[in-house]
């Protein structure tokens, strides 16, 4: 099963980025750059499904729709 989520990416002053997913809260990484944030997110992201999947909990769907940015935010398809 492959899954795709809208992780927003956050660039920090000093050019590290913080990674939040919007439909799954406990999912949140950071990286020393954006090629290191899209890998970290990429296990984040895997890590927090395998723990749902094992904690028989719902798999949120991928909603890409009516996700809010602010400044030094961008979406980033996970």
């Amino acid at each position: 099963m492959k899954l795709h989520y809208p992780a927003i990416f956050l660039k920090e002053d000093d050019g590290r980025y913080t990674v939040l997913f919007p439909n799954i809260p406990e999912a949140v990484t950071c990286g020393q750059n954006y090629e290191n944030a899209v890998e970290m997110a990429k296990e984040c992201l895997k890590l927090c499904i395998k723990g749902r999947i094992e904690d028989h909990d719902e798999i949120p769907k991928t909603h890409f729709e009516n996700i809010e940015t602010r400044k030094n935010e961008i979406i980033v398809e996970i």
